[in-house]
């Protein structure tokens, strides 16, 4: 199919022969479709929402604390876990 006006042209190649099987057929595709196609995430309604009320919740106790008077100190997690060899200087 080639799609065309005065200065663009676009051609599609191939088609979507199952519609049904497209990941957004439905209305609202489950958490464990979205787990499963990551790239999908932004395109639902889920998890960006999720990302809105985090970023309130956390800049709320951020800012709590920060009119107390208290400094955010941002401390690296130490664990066991030998992830690339890092594991070995402990």
């Amino acid at each position: 199919m080639l799609l065309s006006d005065e200065n663009h042209k676009a051609e599609i190649l191939g088609e979507n022969l199952s519609p049904s099987d497209y990941i957004f057929a439905s209305k609202t595709p489950t958490l464990e479709t979205l787990r499963s196609y990551l790239h999908l995430r932004p395109r639902s309604n889920m998890i960006p929402a999720m990302a809105r009320i985090r970023n309130a919740l956390a800049m709320a106790t951020h800012q709590f604390f920060q009119e107390l008077g208290f400094i955010y100190v941002h401390t690296p997690i130490l664990t066991a876990n030998d992830c690339e060899g890092a594991g070995e200087m402990f």
